[in-house]
């Protein structure tokens, strides 16, 4: 009975060999099985660029994308008063060694 790892190597081994063309650079290459790209480089670079570019159409389906200035505005309103507490905080603990130098 064949090992089953072996099995696998055997089968590999029949696949045929394919000319492909990477859709990435335009490289000829020879690719056995589901191969696509050339190299891995290839294929990250492939595919960050079709996820953002689905990304982008799915943010401008749902109404536009949001700006950093609107991320700004957003997050400032949400967390107006946690932000202010700190500011009287900090202005609190600077007048405080002035006063005590005196």
């Amino acid at each position: 009975m064949v090992d089953p790892s072996e099995a696998a190597r055997i089968l590999a081994g029949l696949r045929k060999i394919r000319r492909l063309i990477c859709p990435e650079c335009g490289t000829e290459f020879e690719g056995k099985g589901r191969r696509r790209f050339c190299c891995r480089a290839c294929a990250r670079r492939y595919n960050s660029r079709e996820y953002y570019r689905r990304r982008r159409e799915r943010l401008l389906a749902e109404g536009g994308k949001q700006s950093r200035a609107g991320y700004w505005q957003e997050y400032y309103r949400r967390n107006r008063e946690k932000i202010l507490a700190r500011r009287r905080a900090r202005r609190q603990q600077a007048k405080a060694p002035s006063e005590s130098g005196e």
